[in-house]
């Protein structure tokens, strides 16, 4: 009886190899978390009606990523101001060896939940990482227009990021 159930739910031998790229899996559910982002946090209703919060608006802003505001909002930013806050991983050392912190996360709160625009960013170790490197992109170009003397590093780096 084991064996029967055994073969009748065996997946087989997979057709191929996809031929999508793996980050646009990644690509699709940010797009999707930006296109129905509520700052509410409250989802409720029908999102492709518009009914209730959280309706598809259809336009890419990274809301999900910055928040409502044209700049970063104040509790994403580190004390530049221009930057997000970028969070730190633990590292051991091993045996005898200290540990190190590198900024490789989220920012966190005492209870570990990410400060971060949209909480659905942070349900899952890889798509965190990935929406950590929007993060850091927006970072990278916040320092160099500052380096450039930009009125708004923030705004415009914001701009270029989306």
């Amino acid at each position: 009886m084991l064996a029967k159930l055994q073969s009748a739910t065996r997946l087989g031998k997979p057709a191929g190899d996809s031929v999508t790229p793996a980050g646009y899996g990644l690509l699709a559910r940010l797009i999707l978390n930006d296109a129905t982002w509520d700052a509410t946090g409250d989802f409720g209703g029908d999102p492709v009606s518009g009914s209730g919060s959280g309706s598809l608006r259809g336009l890419l802003g990274l809301d999900s990523l910055y928040g409502q505001r044209s700049t970063l909002s104040p509790e994403f930013c580190d004390e530049s101001g221009i930057r997000f806050r970028i969070g730190l991983t633990e590292i051991s050392g091993g045996a005898g060896h200290s540990s190190r912190h590198l900024p490789h996360d989220l920012p966190r709160d005492t209870d570990g939940r990410a400060i971060i625009a949209d909480r659905r960013n942070d349900d899952s170790l890889l798509f965190s990482q990935f929406i950590q490197i929007w993060m850091k992109l927006h970072n990278v170009i916040a320092d160099r227009l500052a380096a450039h003397d930009c009125p708004q590093p923030a705004t415009e780096a914001r701009k270029l990021v989306v």
